[in-house]
C-alpha cells in the first residue's frame, strides 16, 4: 500500500499519541531538547513544543516504514549514543538541503520523496497551528519565520532520529 503524503501526515499525528519512542529514540530526544526551557530566551513550553514536534517526525519515519513493509526490532545494546547524534545531524542536513558528507536522499529514504517533504510540511503546519493557539501574543514576522524554522527542525530531527537508528543498528530488520 502507498499512502498520499496527508494519510501518511494522519497517521504519524495518531501515531505519536501512543509514545512510540524506542529506548534509544526517547535518550536522544532527552539529551536533543534538555536546557531549551531553561533560559530567558526560550520559554518553558519550547521543551514540550520541541519534543511533540520531534516525536511527531518520528512517528512520520515508522509509518513510512509499515508502508514500505519494513519491519524492526530494537537492538538496544547497540545503541552509539554520540554515533546515533552524528547520524541524525548527517540525516537532517540530507532532508533538508539534500546533502550531507557520504550520505544521500536515496540512502535515507523508505518511498518518494516529494510524498514525504509534503507529509513533514503537513505535521509542521499543524505543530505550528497548535502553538500560535497557545501563546499569549501573536509573533513578529521576524519571530514567526524563526519559530516555524525551529518547530520545522524539530519535526526534521525526529524524522531523522527514526531514521539515524536503523542505519546505525539501533534497529535491525525483523
Amino acid at each position: 500500500m502507498l499512502l498520499s503524503a496527508e494519510q501518511l501526515a494522519y497517521q504519524a499525528r495518531a501515531l505519536a499519541q501512543t509514545d512510540p519512542w524506542t529506548l534509544t529514540a526517547r535518550r536522544h530526544s532527552e539529551k536533543a531538547v534538555e536546557g531549551l526551557g531553561a533560559g530567558k530566551d526560550f520559554p518553558k513550553e519550547f521543551t514540550q513544543w520541541a519534543t511533540a514536534a520531534m516525536l511527531k517526525g518520528y512517528a512520520v519515519r515508522m509509518v513510512e516504514e509499515d508502508d514500505a513493509g519494513l519491519k524492526v526490532t530494537s537492538e538496544p545494546a547497540n545503541a552509539d549514543a554520540e554515533g546515533l547524534r552524528t547520524k541524525v545531524g548527517d540525516i537532517v542536513a540530507v532532508v533538508r538541503a539534500g546533502e550531507a558528507e557520504g550520505l544521500t536522499l536515496d540512502d535515507v529514504l523508505l518511498g518518494d520523496e516529494d510524498r514525504l517533504l509534503e507529509a513533514l510540511d503537513r505535521i509542521v503546519g499543524s505543530e505550528l497551528s497548535t502553538r500560535y493557539n497557545n501563546m499569549s501574543s501573536a509573533p513578529n514576522l521576524d519571530q514567526q519565520a524563526e519559530f516555524e524554522e525551529w518547530i520545522a527542525h524539530w519535526v526534521v530531527e525526529g524524522y531523522a532520529l527514526r531514521a539515524a537508528e536503523l542505519l546505525t543498528g539501533a534497529l535491525v530488520p525483523a
